[in-house]
């Protein structure tokens, strides 16, 4: 499709979004269709790689990232979040993929008080183990990671340190699975 009428279909799903930022549908299917368009594939060709930077740079501008956080954060309030964790783990996805792992696990730190805590921990973690496994620059590369006293962490032994302050009191099974993946993934990275 010509750039023109990506634009005009982006901004048509972008304002549909912003009028129906609360609705789980809505939130849901937009989610999946950014992370489906910004997510990187293998053996990508050029032109499909430009259009991924191209959506991704027109996306922060348009300052999407914050209506996903908005978005995550009115569900992760529900009492039963749990039933969200495909939605959070799409939203987060995105989030990672236009702003960042350090963004990200910002966002999760800052949402600690919210009912859904542990799965927006665990679907986050999720995600990330996904992204960084095709992508390992995904976790290598974060940055701006904020930890316990105002510490800036960078890289896989930042999304490390993160990590261990997020699950602190791990009661939930799919958290502490999620985090022994996306640990042992980033000691893996590490080692290369």
């Amino acid at each position: 499709l010509p750039q023109a009428c990506l634009t005009i279909i982006m901004k048509t799903v972008l304002k549909a979004y912003d009028s129906h930022y609360e609705h789980q549908s809505a939130v849901r299917d937009v989610s999946f269709l950014l992370r489906s368009l910004l997510e990187p594939r293998h053996g990508q060709d050029p032109q499909a790689e430009w259009a991924q930077k191209q959506l991704a740079q027109h996306l922060q501008q348009e300052g999407t990232h914050r209506q996903l956080e908005s978005s995550t954060k009115h569900f992760c309030g529900f009492v039963d979040a749990y039933r969200f964790a495909e939605l959070f783990e799409n939203t987060l996805a995105c989030i990672v993929l236009l702003n960042g792992a350090g963004r990200m696990l910002n966002f999760l730190k800052e949402s600690a008080d919210l009912q859904g805590h542990a799965t927006l921990c665990a679907a986050g973690m999720k995600a990330l183990f996904e992204l960084g496994s095709s992508r390992s620059s995904v976790l290598s590369e974060a940055n701006g990671i904020l930890l316990d006293g105002g510490i800036v962490a960078q890289g896989c032994q930042g999304v490390q340190a993160a990590l261990r302050q997020l699950v602190r009191h791990p009661g939930d099974e799919a958290l502490k699975q999620a985090a022994v993946l996306l640990d042992g993934l980033c000691d893996a990275l590490s080692r290369q």
